[in-house]
C-alpha cells in the first residue's frame, strides 16, 4: 500500500456519479471474501477458547450480515450461509443457548436469522421460544447497549414479550448526549454508533424497524468525529460513522462523498478496507474481518 493511504484527506474525489459503482464494486469484494473464507466463521473450533469465542461472535456478525444481504435480495455469500445454517442447526449449537440463556444476545442471531429465511430447525426453534419465555434470560443486568441488542433481536424475531421500552434505552444511552469529539475516547463513539447501527438494524431496509431518524440534536458530533478519525487514519470508526450519518440523513452530501473517496484510498490491492496502521497484530486480524462486513453495511 502507497503512502497516500495514510493521508487525512483523499487523494481524489469520487464524482457523484461514480459513487454507486464503486460501492458496488466493494460489494462484491467483500461478498467474494465472506464466501471464500467462510470457515473462519464457523464456531465449532475446540482447540483454543480465545479463537473460539472471537468465531461465536462473528458468526453473530455473519448473522447480520446474510439479514441485510437478504433484504436487500442479495444472494451473498452462498458457502457462508450454508455454514451458518448447517452449525447453528446443529444441536450442540443450540443446546449451549439452552445452557446460557443470559448469552441469548451472543448465541440468539444465528437461529433468528434462520427463522427469517424459514430455514431454522424445529427443535432449534423450541429451544429459542422457551429461552425467551424463561425469566433467567432477563435477569443479568446489561448496559443499555446490551439491552438495545436484545431489543434488536426480539424485533427480528417477532417476539414482544420483554419489558423493553426502547426511548427508555436510548435515554440512558449516547444518542441524546453531544459528545466532545476533541476529548471522547474511542470506546464512547463505538456506543454511539452501536445505538444508531441497532436502531436501524444495520440499514436492513427490513418493516420490522423504524424508517425515521433517530431524533438526534447533534449532527455536528457525527460530522466531527468522521474528521477527527481520518485524522488518525482509523478507518473503522470513519466507516461506521459515515455510515450512521447516512441512515440519519445527517451528514451533507459534500462530507459524505470526500469521506467516501477517503475510504477507498485506504483499500488495498486486493480491494478491501485496511486497518488502521497504528493497530496490534491482535486487533489488525479482527478489524480485517470487519472492514469487509462493512462493505456490505
Amino acid at each position: 500500500m502507497s503512502d497516500k493511504t495514510h493521508a487525512a484527506v483523499p487523494t481524489e474525489l469520487i464524482s457523484c456519479n461514480n459513487v454507486v459503482d464503486r460501492a458496488e464494486t466493494f460489494k462484491e469484494h467483500t461478498d467474494h471474501w465472506m464466501n471464500e473464507n467462510a470457515d473462519q466463521f464457523d464456531p465449532f473450533y475446540w482447540t483454543d477458547t480465545g479463537t473460539r469465542e472471537v468465531r461465536r461472535k462473528a458468526l453473530t456478525e455473519a448473522a447480520h450480515y446474510l439479514y441485510v444481504a437478504d433484504m436487500h435480495d442479495d444472494s451473498a455469500a452462498p458457502q457462508l450461509k450454508n455454514l451458518l445454517a448447517t452449525r447453528a442447526n446443529d444441536e450442540s449449537f443450540y443446546r449451549l443457548l439452552r445452557r446460557k440463556p443470559t448469552e441469548l444476545d451472543k448465541l440468539g442471531y444465528p437461529l433468528v436469522y434462520l427463522s427469517t429465511i424459514d430455514e431454522l430447525d424445529p427443535n432449534a426453534k423450541r429451544v429459542l421460544d422457551d429461552v425467551l419465555d424463561w425469566p433467567e434470560t432477563w435477569s443479568k443486568s446489561r448496559l443499555p447497549a446490551r439491552q438495545l441488542d436484545l431489543w434488536n433481536l426480539c424485533r427480528m424475531y417477532g417476539y414482544d414479550g420483554h419489558d423493553f421500552d426502547l426511548n427508555q434505552l436510548l435515554d440512558h444511552g449516547y444518542a441524546t448526549r453531544s459528545l466532545n469529539m476533541a476529548q471522547v475516547n474511542q470506546n464512547d463513539v463505538y456506543g454511539l454508533t452501536h445505538e444508531f447501527l441497532y436502531y436501524h438494524n444495520l440499514g436492513s431496509g427490513s418493516d420490522a424497524f423504524p424508517d425515521e431518524p433517530l431524533e438526534y440534536n447533534h449532527p455536528s458530533v457525527l460530522q466531527a468525529g468522521i474528521l477527527r478519525f481520518m485524522i488518525e487514519g482509523h478507518t473503522d470508526l470513519v466507516a461506521e460513522l459515515l455510515i450512521c450519518g447516512v441512515l440519519q440523513r445527517q451528514v451533507p452530501p459534500g462530507l459524505a462523498r470526500f469521506t467516501f473517496s477517503w475510504l477507498f484510498d485506504h483499500l488495498d490491492d486486493d480491494g478491501y478496507l485496511s486497518f488502521s496502521v497504528e493497530s496490534t497484530e491482535e486487533l489488525k486480524k479482527v478489524r480485517w474481518t470487519r472492514h469487509r462486513q462493512l462493505g456490505r453495511k
